[in-house]
């Protein structure tokens, strides 16, 4: 899912009289369609009402790509020269207090994250990439961060889409002054076109999808709660399913095919992390 508006919008709750009936009856009525996207950019309906929310919930804008850019001492990072994907805001995290959103940069090459301070109404650049894959070199850049989760270790997770070698990035002190930010790769978890990142309630697990080939749904289990560096990977597997898993989930073969139905966990790796026989290791 991708929202065309630039601004960073934040809903904030306004609890109705039938809050108080909760349990009782349902206390909003849920949305039955999204708000159409614009064909233009800065287009009035995405500056005055970018998002449809239930009754009773109102929302303010906070920030946009413009605001941040003309701000003294703010920043995105923004790629001159490759169009509208030179920066955009997309899956933001919020911290453990509501202090900070975190925005991920979905840029082609050079991506980073940028850390939106809310009272403040400043944003700050906490790592970006060194532009090296516009030659083919990820060894010290990044491309096109998409989901963000903030975790129970409070630390950042930002995964590659459809840019960059699909990895998942930890900021291991996404708080800290930006001089002393940490960023490692967690080679545990597979490399996929990552599109969503939770965790479970425990902590113990933490579900992706993979938004290309037939749009998979994998979940990684610690070996130890609050250790991301070792598990075991499985994917979800719908035996009704009639596509084609090999090809993308928006190709022919799997438009309008079923994807209900039972479905089992399958391991990709051992719990040590590595690949299961049979199984190619591009997967990792």
């Amino acid at each position: 899912m991708r929202f065309s508006s630039k601004l960073m919008a934040v809903s904030i709750a306004m609890i109705t009289a039938q809050a108080a009936m909760a349990g009782s009856s349902v206390y909003f009525n849920p949305l039955t369609q999204s708000t159409a996207v614009a064909s233009t950019p800065n287009h009035v309906n995405e500056v005055n009402s970018p998002w449809q929310v239930p009754a009773g919930v109102q929302y303010m804008n906070l920030t946009s790509l413009s605001e941040i850019e003309m701000g003294l001492g703010q920043s995105i990072v923004r790629v001159p020269g490759l169009g509208s994907g030179a920066s955009m805001f997309d899956m933001s995290a919020f911290d453990d207090t509501g202090e900070y959103l975190f925005i991920p940069h979905e840029t082609q090459v050079g991506a980073g994250v940028s850390r939106y301070n809310i009272a403040e109404d400043k944003a700050e650049v906490l790592f970006s990439g060194d532009m090296g894959g516009l030659n083919g070199d990820w060894s010290g850049d990044w491309g096109a961060f998409d989901p963000a989760t903030w975790t129970p270790n409070k630390t950042l997770l930002l995964g590659e889409e459809w840019s960059g070698l699909g990895r998942i990035m930890e900021v291991l002190n996404p708080k800290a002054p930006v001089a002393d930010i940490q960023v490692r790769e967690l080679h545990s978890i597979a490399n996929v076109s990552h599109e969503g990142l939770r965790f479970s309630k425990d902590g113990g697990t933490l579900y992706f999808v993979d938004e290309d080939n037939s749009g998979s749904i994998y979940k990684f289990v610690m070996a130890r709660k609050g250790d991301y560096t070792k598990g075991q990977t499985f994917v979800l597997k719908v035996t009704a399913f009639d596509g084609d898993a090999a090809q993308r989930f928006d190709r022919a073969p799997n438009i309008g095919k079923v994807r209900t139905g039972e479905a089992t966990w399958v391991p990709l790796t051992d719990g040590e992390g590595k690949v299961l026989a049979g199984l190619p290791t591009l997967l990792m």
